[in-house]
């Protein structure tokens, strides 16, 4: 529907605007209604969104970035912890190892021992 349309037009300028720390479907569904989760699958689903974790979705321009830095941070290393990829992505522990975990079943990443390497694209 039209409202439908333009709930989805503010939601991704919401998450765009975010950057690299987007609001929760919780945090968003106070100002979008009750049909934000829908809404955000809808957009997964034309790429204007990404879903990372169940209840997060970033801009794809954010997920470009944020790999970009992963795979900056982690090249030439064999095993690189968590800890050590909060600066280069330059965000709190709440949004790391979603992250993270999103590259890994990207495949991008690899759980290994203590800490991730880097697969590549």
């Amino acid at each position: 529907s039209g409202a439908q349309s333009k709930t989805s037009d503010l939601l991704v300028s919401t998450i765009e605007g975010a950057g690299i720390e987007p609001p929760s479907v919780n945090e968003l569904e106070p100002k979008f209604g009750r049909e934000t989760l829908t809404l955000l699958r809808h957009l997964e689903r034309q790429g204007l969104v990404v879903q990372v974790e169940d209840t997060r979705f970033y801009s794809p321009k954010a997920v470009r970035d944020l790999t970009e830095r992963l795979e900056k941070a982690m090249a030439g290393r064999s095993e690189v912890p968590p800890a050590e990829l909060r600066e280069p992505l330059g965000f709190s522990r709440k949004f790391l190892i979603p992250f993270l975990e999103y590259c890994d079943r990207k495949g991008l990443t690899a759980r290994q021992g203590n800490g991730r390497v880097w697969k590549g694209r």
